[in-house]
């Protein structure tokens, strides 16, 4: 019998993931800030990972009722909602005249976890491709407001881009059944997310499309953005008031300015990178520098490219200024993970990381669930570590893959998720065998990762040895590691395309007492690794576990020594 690479000797020491590790705490006035927004927003990941909802209440999308926009927002126990605002408006050409009211769509990400960090993928399946994996149930749709002149709510065609500071929901409404040059702010409190309520709507005798907010940490204000049509022109208001929930009257939104892109103060290098922005949202910066992050689909629907532009806003006076910072070509096709045209929205985690939202525009999922992606650092955090201190490989299609002009595909493997993706036959991950030719990777100390060339962990190995620092190889066939740390393991040239199975080492913090969860573990692969070792010996920490969770599915017997202090089993689920 062949000893499993996972076991060395008949002893392996084995710590527990709590299920539930505690939310996060209270958010800070005006959200969460990055240390470095421009080196951030060039690490978003070309490749994001997918995510899904079911629709619930929601009004059924379409093309020509579609979804606009998208915001990562967090409940008082910690539960991700992803709050969506869609659109009735039909425009011109095959959608014809009729029109439909805007709508809004609180999604209840339930089954992520509650500490206001990545939400990893929900469509994750080792039997199946991701493509046909429809998201768990309690990821849904809970309630839907349609802005049809009934319950309360006014009456408006076109809902758009939003976004959400200190627990208020700000979104932009256009266009009327009577009025096509109407707009209006409508604000909405959150702290039942699950039931938004009306804090004001402020009304306008102009389109307001796509919008951004940001708290001033210098005045305490609010300064908002917003244009419509093809947002060559900006509006900035600033609120009077330091608490958005005290607004109730325009006179306590004052414009500002209004900012074109035209115009010949304007740097020709925000000429040249400027589009029809399907998303405007205000990121700030530690040191309180601001910048607007921007998204788009060069075809307006899924035919195009996906792009995101950063630019830094600045102010003198009254007077704002755009300056262009950088840009990132996405991949949201393969698997579809959203569209730049549909909704998208930026987030910031406790932990200051940079994270993109985004949505297709209908419900084209498996069993008409909504597709969306997550599109988080490719380095996963500003650590590297993953979540908990998980190990991780993302694999690429192409040489120097995170970072390539025309992206193609990335296979994301973390430690945390082993038993739902397939990592003894890669070919199962929608035929991802022998197809990487670069990669990035992070472990533990002492923690290894190894790629093997063969199925089930068989044939040649290349062994990572994990140091906690992210580690990156631009080309396989390069014989060496490019970012000049010598780890053990052995590269050599014809690695291109070889790569079949993947194993992923390392250890889940838990204290005593922390009760297992069967989402996020690697330990649903332990009876398959218990079983390819003759008699084996399992240590585990102390903590709660289901039986079948430390029994392998053969007949060999399996002992298990606690390794500090008491391992309770619970009846099996």
């Amino acid at each position: 019998m062949r000893t499993s690479p996972l076991i060395s000797g008949v002893v392996w020491a084995l710590t527990i993931l709590a299920a539930n590790p505690g939310h996060a705490g209270t958010e800070p006035l005006g959200g969460y800030t990055v240390d470095n927004v421009a080196a951030e927003f060039n690490k978003i990941a070309l490749h994001g990972d997918p995510l899904g909802f079911h629709l619930g209440p929601g009004v059924d999308p379409s093309l020509c009722r579609h979804y606009q926009g998208v915001n990562r927002y967090n409940g008082p126990d910690g539960t991700p909602y992803l709050m969506v605002v869609g659109s009735g408006h039909r425009g011109s050409g095959f959608c014809g005249a009729y029109d439909d009211p805007a709508h809004l769509l609180v999604v209840r990400m339930g089954s992520r976890p509650k500490h206001a960090e990545r939400m990893r993928s929900n469509r994750l399946n080792r039997f199946g491709s991701v493509d046909d994996t429809v998201p768990p149930t309690s990821d849904t749709g809970v309630t839907s407001i349609v802005f049809d002149g009934t319950g309360g709510w006014s009456s408006w065609e076109h809902g758009g881009d939003a976004q959400i500071v200190d627990g208020v929901w700000v979104v932009p409404m256009e266009r009327t059944p009577t009025d096509d040059d109407l707009g209006s702010l409508v604000f909405l409190d959150l702290a039942d997310p699950e039931n938004p309520s009306l804090i004001a709507e402020f009304v306008y005798p102009y389109r307001l499309g796509v919008l951004g907010m940001t708290r001033d940490p210098s005045t305490g204000r609010y300064i908002i953005v917003a244009s419509a049509g093809a947002t060559e022109e900006l509006r900035f208001w600033e609120t009077t008031v330091t608490d958005l929930r005290d607004l109730s009257s325009p006179s306590q939104l004052v414009l500002r300015d209004i900012w074109d892109v035209n115009d010949s103060t304007t740097p020709q290098s925000v000429k040249n990178k400027w589009e029809k922005w399907q998303n405007l949202d205000f990121i700030r910066q530690t040191d309180g520098r601001l910048y607007m992050a921007t998204s788009d689909n060069t075809g307006g629907t899924d035919m195009g490219d996906d792009w995101i532009r950063l630019f830094e806003v600045t102010r003198s006076g009254n007077n704002f200024a755009l300056s262009y910072v950088a840009e990132r070509h996405l991949k949201m096709n393969d698997p579809r993970m959203g569209n730049g045209a549909a909704a998208t929205g930026f987030y910031v985690t406790p932990t200051r990381n940079l994270i993109m939202y985004a949505t297709e525009h209908e419900n084209n999922g498996p069993s008409n669930t909504i597709r969306a992606g997550e599109f988080r650092s490719y380095n996963m955090s500003l650590t590297g570590a993953g979540q908990y201190g998980s190990a991780w490989v993302e694999l690429y299609w192409d040489t120097n893959g995170w970072n390539d002009s025309s992206p193609n595909r990335s296979l994301l493997l973390e430690q945390i998720d082993f038993g739902q993706e397939s990592v003894f036959n890669l070919d199962s991950e929608d035929g991802w065998a022998q197809e990487a030719d670069s990669l990035r990777w992070w472990a533990p100390p002492g923690a290894v990762i190894r790629l093997y060339s063969e199925n089930n962990w068989d044939g040649n190995v290349i062994t990572l040895v994990g140091d906690g620092n992210v580690h990156f190889f631009q080309d396989i066939d390069n014989g060496s590691f490019m970012d000049n740390n010598p780890l053990s393991g052995v590269f050599i040239a014809g690695w291109h395309d070889r790569i079949r199975s993947v194993y992923l080492a390392g250890t889940f913090p838990a204290g005593p007492g922390s009760l297992f969860s069967t989402l996020d573990s690697a330990l649903l692969l332990l009876p398959i690794l218990a079983s390819n070792e003759p008699d084996p010996v399992l240590s585990p920490s102390a903590g709660i576990y289901f039986k079948t969770q430390l029994e392998p599915v053969t007949n060999s017997p399996l002992t298990i020594i606690p390794a500090g202090g008491p391992v309770t089993f619970l009846p099996n689920p």
